[in-house]
């Protein structure tokens, strides 16, 4: 049997027994035909103790495949001694609601990446016999298929994404203590306005790139990740449509799995993974034209933990508010436009001078996004929890800057 990773269009009797791991164009899966068991277990360990072992399974029959299907799988362990018929119907319960939510993720989302389950169970078994209309399996005759973990999986990409985010944060840091003294003034034309003198003792300073660089470096790293980010997502799918699981691998934030997954740390890093080409030339090109006019009121680090602060708040607005997945920049971008926005407004209100050109192209931008959500499947919750957090956090600091004033 072939260990290497299988790329099929779909799976066949045939393809199907001659791998271990396979990445699959299409699934179609058969939902009329569910197959569920549970069973359990006593597992003796060394140390003398003994506990029950309940295991549910669930499979979903192949369409195509005569002998073929995928299997969900949950397991829960009890002490030996308090393993009553009360307790047993707990945990009994707690895995068949766990399965149900499985269930609802693997119907939900575009499943690609399979395992071959080498020796089943006589649940998972007696699950598929129930799934595929048969009297009695073994397990030459039947193959099952589930989705693996990430460290199961025997290639390079399983790991890559840690290895991307730490070089990212190496890069940001880097920038962070070689531009310092060029940032303490905080303004985008303080940074980018070099001395006379200084042009003549440094000459890579007449260098537009690097003024630029000094001006918008932090910003101009943000939106590098996102193109380094989504060609490891096509790389990983072998295509230029990013498979679901893929981007789930690599950071994506889904409210479902937080049950069986408590990642938190995937509500900032969904904020650099995107769905498709176009969603990730939509979100940069709107990213340009709002960190162009934030960054004439503030530095692009600060600018730039607004950003990362209000994609958090985004995805705590969608799970909140909201279920299912989320991906994209779109909640930090709209995070710093509420930013701006909330400047302008404050120096309105304190009749100060208004940028009446960025307020009107920043606000129209704003609108076309949130109208956006309505017709083409982003998230209208995500886009108002980056703007309330952009709003909040700017409505504070100005607040503050009031009061330290008087």
């Amino acid at each position: 049997m072939n260990s290497s990773v299988q790329k099929v269009n779909v799976l066949t009797d045939e393809n199907v027994r001659d791998g271990y791991f396979f990445d699959v164009a299409h699934l179609p899966l058969n939902t009329m035909m569910v197959g569920t068991a549970m069973e359990s277990s006593v597992v003796d360990y060394s140390r003398g103790d003994e506990n029950i072992r309940y295991k549910g399974s669930v499979t979903i029959p192949i369409k195509g495949l005569h002998h073929a299907c995928l299997l969900l799988e949950r397991s829960e362990e009890t002490g030996y001694i308090s393993g009553s018929d009360e307790k047993a119907n707990q945990v009994q319960k707690k895995i068949s609601e766990r399965l149900n939510d499985d269930l609802k993720y693997v119907l939900s989302h575009r499943v690609s990446h399979l395992e071959r389950v080498l020796h089943p169970s006589s649940g998972n078994l007696q699950a598929a016999a129930y799934s595929l209309e048969q009297n009695d399996l073994d397990e030459d005759h039947c193959v099952m298929l589930r989705i693996p973990d990430i460290n199961e999986a025997p290639s390079l990409w399983s790991e890559i994404s840690v290895g991307v985010y730490l070089f990212l944060f190496y890069l940001v840091f880097s920038l962070l203590v070689f531009l310092f003294p060029y940032l303490k003034k905080g303004k985008r034309e303080d940074i980018v306005a070099v001395k006379e003198e200084e042009k003549a003792e440094s000459l890579w300073a007449q260098d537009e790139v690097v003024r630029f660089v000094k001006a918008y470096g932090p910003l101009v790293l943000i939106g590098a990740s996102w193109g380094v980010m989504f060609l490891i997502e096509v790389l990983m799918s072998y295509g230029v449509h990013p498979y679901p699981d893929v981007v789930y691998r690599l950071g994506g934030f889904d409210t479902y799995a937080l049950d069986y997954e408590p990642q938190w740390w995937r509500m900032l890093t969904c904020g650099f993974l995107h769905g498709s080409i176009k969603h990730l030339a939509g979100n940069l090109s709107v990213f340009v034209v709002v960190s162009y006019y934030l960054c004439s009121e503030m530095n692009a680090f600060r600018a730039s933990a607004i950003f990362l602060i209000t994609v958090v708040t985004s995805s705590l607005a969608v799970f909140m508010f909201s279920h299912g997945s989320t991906i994209g920049a779109s909640g930090g971008i709209m995070g710093m436009a509420g930013a701006y926005i909330t400047i302008e407004i404050f120096r309105f209100l304190k009749g100060e001078g208004v940028n009446k050109e960025g307020l009107l192209i920043v606000g129209i931008l704003t609108a076309l996004t949130l109208l956006s959500s309505f017709g083409f499947g982003f998230s209208l919750t995500g886009h108002l929890g980056g703007l309330a957090g952009g709003f909040v956090i700017e409505s504070l600091r100005m607040l503050y800057g009031m009061v330290k004033a008087e």
